[in-house]
């Protein structure tokens, strides 16, 4: 039995405020690959949802779209939701359904909203949602089932450097599940985070990886502070969670220290810790690698990264390792401590011995990047977009760029390519299955150390297109929204992401994408 795809853009434009008694429609609007055939013999049923319930409308086979426009009458925050069932299928459960997305709530009247619908591929599933725990920067794995859970995180809200009760806001110690089968797709709560050796149990800014210790599946978790503010140190000791029984129990301590704001690369059965800030140390380096030997159930330090930053920096899977390039290092030029934007790169293997690549921007220009985001594409060369080519501090707000560069591993060269539509840094990119590539999130300024969001956060998505090197809008970016520092996760065959910070107030809107397929 096939099953398709569906994944609702991270944006809803919405028209004014209700008026009663005035209709209104939905136009949802496909944005697919070139030549992709994405519903054939499925059936697609729009569903919102309101104070009134839930009102069905079948929209009968969805091969036949781009799809009219439909009219449901004007809606106060409901949810407007699709899902695609295979041919016979009319009353489907939850093991049924081929696909399931969920816009933010919409409030509109009279005139057109439209829902902008990615299909990642066909053959597969995607899903979208909201998560009603307002958390920023959880650490987030996805199950070998599929499942997703969260760990900590912090409130969501726009943090200011030059307030210290916006920074020190203490970060939650919560477990969230989200189970694949669960046709609501909602986050459930399935316990609290402990705490070892006196750390606090509340963590924002780690990580979290589904590993296999002994057969068995575990999440690692590794680092988180126990609030945002910079003067608060991060965790060095490892904890592994226990799906089954969700329990926890401690792990062997990193040997460089405490870490926050670090990334997690799971190469094979080893997981790489890469930069952030460590142990609270006034300074930020190169980026430093601790790796998890699986082998061993302990962890090795592999290194620092010459002419990189432990912050901010760029990273993409490559054959034979991970591209590390660029990030944020401390500069106490001029009396103020400010993160310094870096152009070196390195491909760093599963043993963390790494060699150093060509330069950010060689041998186009020179340059120097923070906030970047990087992704690989299907021919084995990467993508960057954004970031800040200037240095981040607490008194000015860093403009981000909109600039994309393709890598040539062979060629070992940078090449320009045309910019995104909307500068943003602190994004994430997501491969998706048929080669496209999808940019949430961001900022467009940052400042602070560590960087915070200074400027509006990009509530709104766009896709690159590698066959004609072009970006696309998800949907139009008008207005600010929730973006800044988003979460992705990968998995066996999804990838989680969830929006960032943004202003206080509302849930957090979710993605699992169809992973691309491994060579």
């Amino acid at each position: 039995m096939p099953r398709l795809p569906i994944l609702l853009s991270l944006l809803v434009a919405c028209a004014p405020e209700p008026e009663p008694g005035t209709d209104f429609s939905l136009r949802l609007a496909p944005l697919l690959a070139e030549g992709q055939d994405p519903f054939a013999g499925a059936t697609l049923d729009l569903l919102v949802t309101d104070a009134l319930g839930t009102a069905v409308y079948e929209l009968g086979d969805a091969s036949d779209g781009p799809w009219e426009q439909v009219d449901v009458g004007p809606l106060d925050a409901a949810e407007v939701a699709l899902r695609l069932r295979p041919a016979g299928v009319t009353e489907p459960t939850p093991a049924q359904v081929a696909g399931w997305g969920r816009t933010a709530p919409v409030t509109a009247s009279e005139g057109t909203v439209e829902v902008p619908v990615l299909v990642a591929a066909t053959g597969q599933v995607g899903a979208f949602g909201r998560l009603d725990a307002t958390t920023h920067q959880p650490a987030a794995a996805v199950l070998a089932s599929g499942d997703v859970v969260l760990f900590g995180g912090s409130p969501t809200g726009v943090l200011d450097p030059n307030d210290p009760a916006s920074l020190d806001l203490r970060a939650f110690d919560g477990i969230w599940r989200l189970s694949r089968l669960d046709e609501n797709a909602a986050f459930e709560p399935v316990g609290s985070l402990p705490s070892v050796d006196n750390d606090p149990p509340q963590r924002v800014a780690g990580t979290a990886t589904a590993i296999t210790v002994d057969g068995e599946e575990r999440v690692l978790l590794v680092g988180g502070r126990s609030a945002w503010g910079k003067t608060v140190s991060g965790t060095a000791r490892s904890v592994l969670w226990d799906p089954i029984t969700r329990t926890q129990t401690a792990g062997p301590s990193l040997p460089t220290g405490g870490r926050s704001q670090h990334v997690a690369v799971k190469v094979q059965e080893d997981v790489l810790i890469l930069g952030g800030f460590v142990d609270n140390q006034p300074n930020v380096g190169g980026v430093v690698i601790d790796t998890w030997r699986a082998t061993a159930k302990d962890w090795v330090r592999a290194g620092e990264l010459a002419n990189t930053g432990g912050v901010g920096f760029g990273w993409a899977r490559l054959d034979d390792g991970v591209l590390v390039c660029g990030g944020g290092r401390t500069d106490t030029g001029g009396g103020r401590r400010s993160l310094a934007a870096t152009r070196g790169c390195h491909v760093v293997p599963r043993d963390g011995a790494a060699r150093r690549v060509a330069d950010l921007g060689f041998p186009v220009q020179d340059m120097i990047l923070q906030g970047h985001a990087m992704a690989a594409l299907p021919d084995g060369t990467v993508l960057l977009t954004g970031g800040t080519d200037t240095s981040v501090s607490d008194a000015t707000a860093s403009a981000a760029v909109a600039r994309a560069w393709r890598y040539d591993p062979v060629a070992d060269a940078w090449s320009p390519l045309p910019d995104m539509g909307t500068p943003r840094a602190h994004h994430a990119m997501v491969p998706l299955p048929d080669g496209r590539v999808l940019v949430v999130g961001g900022a467009q300024a940052i400042g602070g150390v560590p960087p915070f969001a200074m400027g509006d956060a990009v509530g709104c998505a766009e896709v690159f297109d590698p066959a004609s090197a072009t970006f696309a809008p998800v949907a139009p970016c008008t207005e600010a929204g929730a973006g800044a520092w988003p979460v992705v996760a990968e998995g066996p065959d999804v990838d989680f992401v969830l929006q960032g910070m943004g202003p206080s107030g509302g849930g957090l809107n979710w993605g699992l994408i169809p992973r691309p397929p491994t060579p």
